[in-house]
């Protein structure tokens, strides 16, 4: 039943958007010096938002204004959800200054008046990827059910994001999406009526199991296809050769290891957590 319950979360959603062709976008050079008169404030320090204004190249110049100019908006939101998207194409540069720069069509220095360095950035999008995984998560679920959809979700968002989903798993995040997947986790267990002292300790455990499993994955992901089948043919070549004398119990298993799928062993991994938060259930007392 719980592998039912995973597969149906882990069942990868159709997210195909038409994307409109975006116009090749240029900073506006000879507006530089009005940029830095406006951002200039008493006590120094930069505002929350900043304009930056550019210049369409593609953009039809039969009227008299042969520039056509719009304004990009920079805030930390704007960043991180371009950020997020230049995650999604598993580039290892990906949270660049300069590629961020050439998602947002502005400079690439314009990104670091919002994010002190790579790191803080990095942070935030890892953040944002577990709201959108909390966010996933369905009204109504029974406990059971909501945390095993929130462990899907972070897997899929890890995964497809790699760089970032390996590199953030054993990070402590510090936002919004962090918090909420916390809150969700520790509200569900403690509708089963764990004490606050067993909640904590099994909030810890599933987020340990999640994030460590979501970024293996991760990590697999980032490999190059020929090593991820190399490793993969290993089954059924090396392994499946190996002395039965010397090592008797791998000889012995290998067709039943070769057989063995993600979802499954992570359904089995998930199973183990609530087999234990079950235990803890039946034997202690009310709440406390």
């Amino acid at each position: 039943m719980a592998q039912a319950s995973l597969r149906r979360a882990l069942a990868l959603r159709s997210r195909g958007r038409a994307t409109a062709s975006r116009p090749q976008l240029r900073p506006r050079q000879d507006l530089a010096p009005s940029w830095a008169a406006g951002l200039a404030r008493p006590g120094g320090g930069l505002p929350p938002v900043i304009p930056v204004v550019i210049i369409d190249d593609n953009a039809d110049d039969g009227s008299a204004v042969a520039d056509r100019r719009r304004t990009v908006r920079l805030s930390p939101e704007v960043i991180v959800d371009a950020a997020v998207r230049v995650a999604a194409r598993a580039e290892p540069d990906g949270l660049t200054g300069k590629a961020l720069g050439n998602e947002l069509g502005v400079d690439r220095s314009a990104v670091w008046r919002h994010f002190a360095d790579r790191d803080a950035l990095l942070l935030a999008v890892g953040d944002r990827l577990l709201k959108m995984a909390v966010d996933d998560v369905p009204q109504g679920l029974a406990p059971r059910e909501r945390l095993v959809h929130l462990a899907g979700s972070v897997v899929e968002l890890y995964v497809a994001h790699p760089y970032v989903g390996a590199a953030v798993a054993c990070r402590t995040l510090r936002g919004p999406g962090e918090l909420a997947a916390i809150e969700m986790t520790l509200a569900s267990l403690q509708e089963l009526g764990l004490s606050k002292e067993t909640t904590a300790r099994f909030q810890r455990m599933f987020a340990d199991t999640v994030l460590s499993y979501a970024g293996m994955r991760a990590g697999y992901a980032v490999l190059p296809q020929q090593i991820r089948d190399a490793d993969e043919q290993l089954w059924a070549g090396t392994h499946a050769t190996v002395s039965p004398e010397r090592y008797p119990a791998l000889a012995a298993h290998v067709p039943y290891l070769a057989r063995q799928d993600d979802d499954s062993v992570f359904a089995s991994l998930l199973e183990a957590f609530w087999l234990a938060v079950a235990h803890d259930a039946s034997s202690q007392g009310p709440t406390q």
